[in-house]
């Protein structure tokens, strides 16, 4: 029988085996669950990285799209410094996805290629921002009010150190556009491609932006003088008496500038005979105008604006400069008294020897009425020279505030393409090769605007024919109604004007003489009547259908010019009074394509309203 001893406990080996096997059971389930713990926390981590990375690429896309989109709402340098926060936020997601751990992660089945792809997407986006960081640091410098002049001279040193930095910022966004599109998303979710793409996107719209205004800065230096003197004449045209372009070229001012340094050369009015009457235009009439307007081009400066071309306004000004001063212009920038409006409004008033006060409310009334109120003696020549005295003062007053730095430069650079917008302002370069870079943007001087495979250009151009000022009073406006409505499918469009002559019947005989013009009884109109040519211009190959009007002489010839047929008509509009002109126009090619309607710019403006078009009611042949 067994002992006591033997029957309570085992043997030591068996005891032995037992333990150790419990101990191993215990490791085990630690180990396990210290793995379970590692491969949790690892998940835990990584997640964090993961969403870090996020929620970082999220912060900085406001910037990337600041970027993309060219957004300078709020200035250059509010942009600079979200372009400088959203390349934080990058840098950050960049740190978040190049974590040891991370790396480990994408050799991982599925969860593996879309962490790379994170990664790879993450670091293009911070490769951008490091791009446009410096780019925006060098917009600093061209904020409008560190190009205020100083001591009379703009600096040049931002524009030309601005050039290079925005060359290389371009082929290196180049550069990481085609690294983007090397990424390889096969596989990844969705949300991911989508990423790339969007960021790619973006690289080509802000390399785009910056080649496209690359020339115009590299261009900026040399129109200021940075390789020597240049000389421009500024061309201010009278919206009081109509011409297509705005008005009648009224005064001119001629400025010299030498590496930034501005000079105010002379200003000289059309008028006091500073400009013979010709009986040979100075250059060659385009072809067609002149049959269009006999004699009306090219023979007596302040009719430089009567063709709807920017340019030859431009070319006649200068050609008139050379012959009579001797200096051939570099340059021609033309102003009209909306765009002088604009542009006052960001100068800081003066006051003019007679006491009137001038900025962006009352340079308009003053120059365009009341001089014509006030100094009218009927002595033409006097009155010319008290007139221009004051238009004379009220430039030179502009410039010096200008030249001084005592304007707010914003609302001046914001003003300036408003004006050019509306095409009130407008530059031409004598340099083909400079004018080229000019071309596309709304400051570029143009030829009669041509049509496009997209886009139908019809012009509607007014031209006082009385010599009067009383286009101060007029109000315009124009409805435009369009339908395929012609057997070939080609679209018909329909323009209404509709103008009144603003001047009140009892106020006639208070009208002055240089407000009534001098050809008003030589042509038989009545006193206060405004006498308007109307020339409309359409797209080569159309064809005018029906035009009438209510006291409109409708001229039913053939004009062409430069390939334009243009329709002629004269309208009435005698005092207090409204009356409509209707045009009926079919395009030259079939086809739906937007309307572009050009159209004198007035001092009052012209609104322009889309109708309906009944087809029932056009005179089809």
């Amino acid at each position: 029988m067994p002992s006591r001893r033997s029957s309570e406990r085992p043997p030591r080996h068996v005891q032995d085996t037992a333990g150790s096997g419990r101990r191993v059971r215990r490791w085990v389930g630690l180990s396990a669950l210290a793995v379970v713990l590692v491969v949790l926390g690892a998940g835990a981590w990584l997640a964090a990285k993961v969403w870090t990375a996020k929620g970082e690429l999220e912060r900085a896309q406001e910037g990337l799209s600041a970027v993309a989109e060219g957004n300078l709402a709020d200035g250059v340098a509010v942009l600079a410094d979200t372009v400088h926060d959203a390349h934080q936020h990058t840098r950050r997601a960049r740190a978040a996805t190049t974590d040891a751990l991370w790396g480990v992660a994408e050799h991982l089945p599925w969860l593996g290629p879309n962490l790379t792809v994170m990664r790879q997407v993450t670091e293009a986006a911070d490769d951008v921002l490091a791009t446009v960081e410096p780019l925006a640091d060098v917009a600093r410098d061209l904020e409008p009010s560190r190009l205020v002049p100083v001591e009379g001279r703009i600096p040049l040193e931002p524009l030309q150190a601005a050039a290079p930095a925005m060359l290389r910022a371009a082929e290196e966004l180049r550069s990481h556009q085609d690294a983007l599109a090397a990424i390889d998303t096969a596989g990844t979710v969705a949300q991911l491609a989508a990423a790339r793409t969007l960021l790619a996107d973006m690289c080509a719209k802000a390399a785009d932006a910056i080649t496209t205004a690359l020339p115009l800065v590299e261009l900026a230096p040399e129109l200021l003088g940075a390789s020597g003197p240049r000389t421009y004449v500024v061309m201010f045209l009278n919206n009081a008496e109509l011409r297509s372009l705005g008005g009648s070229a009224l005064s001119f001012a001629e400025l010299a500038v030498d590496d930034g340094a501005l000079d105010l050369v002379r200003v000289t009015p059309a008028g006091d005979r500073n400009f013979p009457e010709r009986f040979e235009p100075l250059l060659p009439v385009p072809e067609g105008f002149e049959t269009l307007w006999p004699g009306g081009l090219g023979r007596f400066i302040p009719n430089a604006t009567l063709r709807p071309s920017q340019v030859t306004a431009a070319q006649i000004v200068a050609a008139e400069w050379a012959t009579r001063f001797g200096v051939e212009p570099d340059g021609v920038i033309a102003v009209d008294g909306g765009a002088l409006r604009l542009l006052l409004g960001a100068v800081e008033p003066f006051t003019l020897s007679t006491g009137d006060v001038v900025d962006g409310t009352t340079v308009v009334p003053l120059l365009l009425n009341e001089v014509y109120r006030r100094y009218s003696t009927g002595d033409a020549e006097a009155d010319d020279a008290a007139q221009s005295a004051v238009y004379a003062e009220a430039v030179g007053q502009t410039f010096a505030r200008i030249v001084g730095g005592q304007f707010d430069p914003v609302a001046l650079f914001s003003a300036a393409g408003t004006a050019a917008a509306e095409r009130r302002m407008s530059v031409w370069l004598r340099d083909e090769a400079e004018a080229g870079v000019l071309a596309g943007t709304a400051f570029a001087a143009t030829g009669v605007l041509p049509s496009t495979e997209a886009q139908d250009v019809v012009g509607v151009y007014l031209n006082d024919s009385v010599g009067t000022k009383l286009n101060y009073y007029l109000e315009s406006s124009v409805q435009v109604g369009s339908a395929a409505c012609m057997p070939d499918g080609r679209v018909v469009r329909r323009i209404m004007l509709r103008a009144t002559n603003l001047v009140a019947p009892e106020d006639v005989p208070g009208l002055t003489p240089s407000l009534l013009g001098h050809l008003w009884r030589n042509i038989q109109v009545p006193a206060g009547m405004q006498r308007i040519v109307v020339l409309v211009y359409a797209p080569p190959g159309s064809q005018f259908l029906d035009t009438h009007g209510v006291d409109a002489m409708v001229d039913m010839a053939p004009y062409v010019d430069e390939g334009h047929p243009v329709r002629r008509v004269i309208m009435h509009l005698p005092p207090g009074e409204t009356r409509d002109l209707v045009v009926d126009v079919a395009m030259g090619t079939p086809g739906r394509r937007e309307l572009r309607l050009d159209i004198t710019p007035t001092v009052q403006g012209t609104p322009i309203e889309d109708v309906p078009l009944d087809c029932g009611t056009v005179a089809i042949p």
